[in-house]
């Protein structure tokens, strides 16, 4: 599979057709793999494209407020409503070691 058609797959995870259309616009003015490329040179820059958010706070807030808990499981990474007591996300890594940035960009 390649990174367009994984990326494109992951797009139903952030829930609203306006967050799916900036990221397919993104991509369309831009390729991919040199995306890919640039966050890859500077992994400890802030490169959020879509946040986490669960649909019943944004039901019920009208807005982007998060209660949000991420952490580490057994399997991978877990997002958790803290409001709603509920998973928003669990990413299993499949027992697969992934590269990670653990650094601190410090503006002096």
């Amino acid at each position: 599979m390649s990174d367009n058609d994984w990326y494109t797959d992951q797009l139903s995870l952030f829930g609203t057709e306006e967050a799916s259309t900036n990221v397919v616009e993104l991509f369309e003015e831009d390729s991919l793999s040199s995306h890919l490329a640039r966050v890859r040179n500077d992994m400890s820059e802030n490169h959020i494209e879509l946040y986490f958010q669960c649909g019943m706070c944004a039901e019920e807030h009208g807005q982007h407020d998060p209660q949000l808990s991420v952490g580490w499981t057994v399997l991978g990474i877990q997002v958790w409503c803290r409001v709603h007591d509920v998973n928003i996300c669990h990413i299993d890594f499949e027992g697969k070691k992934h590269p990670a940035s653990l650094s601190k960009k410090v503006e002096q």
